[in-house]
């Protein structure tokens, strides 16, 4: 029953993520959460591996679909930085589940909450972002630093959330947005997975978890970008207003539990 739960939960996740344009990674922690069958650890593992198909297929189709050149000199500062957030992120997690891991689960869970609300707001326009250039490679650097750190702590991929910082950042670049985005979630998930094959190696995870988790984030990935190809852009709004509410619930009702 395990494989078909991660099963299920994964293929959905991933589908409604790209098809509704808000990540998979903001659908798949609450659900991995709500179905508590592995510690925050390997959970914030078995994500990780079921983003890398994500990954490929997102490059792939960013470079056929984008035909603008693309400013390497930035691609490779906000990899770098990325790199670092990811090796922070990692040590910080691993620090704070050996302290309290049941804290660690009620701040992952909190902060999604939170992260839920204000992408809500800015759904429906409430909110106001102030647009603020940024142009120097160190606030390149620290921006990608942050949200790498981010998504390791917090166990998601963040892709919607990458979105909005860059976008907020950079509002004259919204063809390069999503491969920065992109190259955040790589970097800061490969990061962990080889800081984790140089240590602890991945002797703790089910082989069988892992190969469910790739197919089924593969065939997921393909359903998605199938169903976002054919849905109107008028209606990818108010869906994706709809499963903003889901998915606080969802995260909301995980947090209870943990109190």
């Amino acid at each position: 029953m395990t494989l078909l739960y991660y099963a299920l939960a994964t293929m959905f996740a991933i589908m409604v993520g790209i098809a509704s344009g808000l990540g998979p990674g903001l659908i798949m922690k609450p659900l991995f959460d709500l179905m508590n069958l592995h510690s925050v650890t390997e959970i914030g593992n078995y994500i990780s591996i079921a983003f890398l198909p994500v990954l490929v297929i997102l490059t792939y189709r960013f470079f056929k679909n984008n035909k603008a050149p693309v400013d390497w000199k930035r691609v490779a500062t906000s990899a770098c930085g990325a790199i670092t957030g990811g090796i922070l992120g990692e040590y910080f997690f691993e620090f704070m589940v050996k302290t309290n891991e049941l804290l660690v689960k009620q701040i992952q869970t909190f902060t999604l909450v939170v992260i839920i609300v204000i992408m809500l707001f800015y759904f429906l326009k409430k909110v106001e972002i102030k647009e603020a250039k940024i142009e120097t490679k160190a606030k390149v650097y620290i921006l990608s630093l942050v949200l790498s750190a981010s998504i390791i702590f917090l166990g998601f991929g963040g892709r919607g959330l990458n979105l909005a910082a860059y976008l907020t950042f950079f509002p004259y670049d919204k063809k390069e947005a999503p491969l920065l985005s992109i190259v955040i979630i790589f970097c800061a998930q490969v990061t962990k997975l080889t800081k984790i094959a140089l240590t602890s190696g991945f002797g703790t995870f089910d082989p069988k978890v892992v190969i469910v988790l790739l197919v089924t984030s593969t065939i997921g990935s393909l359903l998605g970008y199938t169903i976002n190809k054919y849905v109107p852009k008028k209606y990818i709004n108010p869906i994706s207003i709809a499963i903003l509410i889901f998915v606080g619930c969802l995260t909301t009702l995980n947090l209870i539990r943990l109190f």
